[in-house]
């Protein structure tokens, strides 16, 4: 494909709606592949969000490329399909995926992988990509997003197998996506370091850097929780970590979650808050460090005990 054909599909911007649509359809189609680019990072992450949460597929994975060396590609894919953390090298976890992924294919149950930035990967993890593409029958969707650079990516020699699957592109037009509509805020012994917009259907929360939401610390588990949005909220499910996972100061195995929900992982605390609160912070809860007053009488959070995690 040349220039021109380039030029030709990606020449005129399409609106959110017209965008997801298509998206959905070719994913119910069962096209391998779909490529979406558009000048805005956050509108596009926001597309995928949408996408990831209302995809006719059984399984779903995330990823965001500017993070992902090869070996922790594979083993985000593998954590988000619910796989627990195995010790094996990049060719053993790529045999693990794709025998799952076939596995899933035979018995009718299709998987997408949505990928952020998908321009700022790198040669290795697109040769991975080409391989998980390779597989017949596709039991895969992928959808790429990134900004007019993937395009160029896709047009060079080495993609040759993957162009051919990527007829299906679409530009977002400017301005067409709202912003995420909750954001969990981050802090650590009483300071806050920001807030984490949540764009994406599912956030590992870990230690190691692979994940959606690393936590560097002694107190937190490789990988010691997912967040998962659902129709009717939030879902927070604790994998097996060595301190466990607090949610206003009660351990939890698994717990739904509404806008003000204090969450304990290690030593930092995540709440959950409408993306654009009003000024000053919600009813019910006072910063931290200072003694929490929480409306309705419920107890002030507790400090669980915590011990170091190998």
């Amino acid at each position: 494909m040349n220039a021109e054909a380039i030029a030709r599909l990606a020449r005129e911007p399409v609106d959110r709606d017209r965008c997801l649509l298509a998206v959905r359809e070719a994913i119910a189609d069962g096209a391998p592949c779909a490529v979406v680019t558009g000048d805005s990072p956050a509108e596009l992450a926001a597309l995928l969000r949408r996408c990831l949460a209302t995809a006719p597929v059984e399984h779903a994975a995330h990823v965001v490329a500017e993070t992902a060396c090869p070996r922790a590609f594979l083993e985000s894919l593998l954590a988000q399909f619910g796989f627990e953390p195995i010790s094996a090298d990049e060719q053993e976890l790529l045999s693990l995926l794709r025998i799952f992924l076939q596995h899933e294919g035979r018995h009718g149950r299709r998987s997408l992988l949505a990928i952020e930035e998908a321009n700022r990967f790198g040669p290795r993890v697109w040769q991975l990509l080409q391989e998980l593409l390779s597989m017949r029958p596709a039991p895969l969707t992928l959808l790429l997003s990134g900004d007019r650079r993937l395009l160029q990516v896709l047009e060079s020699p080495a993609m040759q197998r993957v162009a051919a699957l990527t007829r299906r592109r679409w530009r977002l037009g400017h301005g067409s996506l709202a912003p995420p509509a909750h954001c969990l805020q981050l802090s650590r012994n009483g300071e806050i370091l920001g807030r984490v917009p949540l764009r994406q259907r599912r956030l590992l929360i870990g230690r190691q850097r692979q994940n959606d939401l690393p936590l560097p610390s002694h107190y937190v588990s490789r990988h010691h929780a997912l967040l998962s949005e659902r129709q009717d909220g939030y879902l927070l499910v604790d994998l097996n970590s060595t301190n466990g996972t607090y949610v206003n100061g009660a351990p939890v195995r698994e717990r739904r979650l509404v806008p003000g929900d204090l969450i304990a992982i290690g030593d930092y605390r995540l709440r959950l808050l409408e993306a654009a609160p009003a000024a000053g912070p919600p009813a019910g809860w006072v910063p931290e460090g200072t003694r929490r007053v929480f409306a309705g009488g419920r107890p002030p959070p507790s400090r669980p005990r915590l011990r170091p995690v190998g």
